[in-house]
């Protein structure tokens, strides 16, 4: 769900309502209509209202934050990370190559070109995680190809 600002995302849930909210980031896309980011923070929140299981980038400070706070609302908070060790799923390099781990558990090593971007696709994986869907998680990763001409770089002509 998207938003221009706070209420859409609560009035959405209201006919829509989510059992598993997955927040990415609190970052800069809404400042144009939101302002400041303390709004965009407040208009997302609000996703989180009928959930009862949330997804943390806790990479992000202001996500992070959020996850003590959900918690005393009894809400299961499940946390992602790359640079965050204490999250419940990371995605990080190691040798060059993208180690998924969860709950400190290596379940899946692929080449970078292979799996995901780690900055949203392990959000995914974890809040299919929160759904008990990790095996067919792992198995599909390892079936991942290339897509033809991804990260290639092109020059065109001048007009």
């Amino acid at each position: 769900m998207g938003t221009y600002g706070p209420g859409e995302i609560a009035e959405l849930c209201s006919w829509c309502p989510p059992t598993i909210a997955v927040v990415t980031a609190i970052g800069p896309v809404h400042l144009e209509r939101m302002k400041n980011l303390d709004v965009v923070e407040q208009a997302k929140y609000e996703i989180t209202e009928s959930a009862r299981c949330v997804v943390l980038n806790v990479d992000d400070e202001r996500l992070a934050g959020w996850v003590i706070r959900l918690e005393e609302q009894g809400k299961k908070v499940r946390t992602a990370g790359s640079s965050t060790p204490t999250a419940s799923v990371r995605v990080f390099d190691r040798d060059g190559r993208w180690q998924v781990s969860v709950e400190d558990q290596d379940v899946v090593r692929s080449n970078k070109w292979a799996v995901f971007n780690n900055e949203s696709g392990l959000r995914d994986r974890r809040g299919a995680r929160s759904r008990g869907e990790l095996r067919n998680i792992v198995a599909g990763l390892a079936r991942v190809v290339p897509v033809a001409n991804r990260s290639n770089v092109a020059t065109a002509p001048r007009a």
